[in-house]
């Protein structure tokens, strides 16, 4: 007689569903890496308290693979060396390092909202390191040990955050929170010296 439980998996779709069996390998979801369940660099990350909310668990490699991620140098390193040779292109640039890569951190809320693709805008102010932040341009946004890499579709210049949540859609800067808390929210982090900088709206998608 079994007891009922499951575990949830991701299918070859990216799809999460319910299993009898537990997941024979696990995988961080926005740098698509894939490894053994006692990976030490895994365990690691999880001891520091990052990692866990983008874990995700495959039923079997063929399944991780065909999601399209590779898998860890660390704890496969005969796998990843044949997986690399079968994507060449890799060797030099690849989705998970690109070149010239800005690196911005985020608090773990808004972080999980850009890796779950939920969150399209991304707010800040001009310092000098941004005003030649343009389309086409790569971000790296880090909360902890996790890392989403994100690709600059648009990027809209304001005089104020006022200006830019009336222009912007709110429910892309963040849908969880309404356009009055949003501002009080920015304003708690920027304050009116940053925000006379300008205001840049940064339009971003998973890559």
């Amino acid at each position: 007689m079994t007891s009922g439980k499951t575990y949830t998996l991701l299918g070859a779709d990216r799809r999460p569903y319910e299993s009898p069996r537990p997941g024979t390998f696990g995988g961080h979801r926005p740098r698509k890496i894939y490894g053994r369940l006692d990976c030490r660099s895994a365990l690691r990350a999880i001891a520091r308290g990052g990692y866990v909310n983008s874990r995700v668990f495959f039923a079997d490699e063929e399944t991780a693979l065909a999601a399209g991620y590779r898998p860890c140098a660390r704890c496969l390193p005969a796998e990843y060396q044949e997986w690399k040779h079968r994507h060449p292109s890799t060797r030099s640039v690849t989705p998970t390092s690109p070149p010239r890569a800005r690196h911005m951190n985020l608090y773990r809320r808004y972080f999980d909202l850009v890796a779950s693709g939920r969150k399209t805008i991304e707010v800040r102010v001009q310092y000098a390191n941004l005003r030649n932040l343009a389309a086409g341009q790569y971000i790296r946004f880090a909360c902890g040990t996790d890392e989403c890499l994100t690709r600059v579709v648009r990027v809209a210049r304001y005089t104020s955050f006022d200006e830019m949540l009336d222009t912007e859609s709110p429910a892309n800067v963040n849908p969880d929170s309404p356009r009055q808390e949003q501002l009080a929210n920015i304003r708690r982090i920027y304050t009116p010296e940053k925000e006379a900088l300008g205001v840049l709206a940064i339009q971003i998608e998973r890559v």
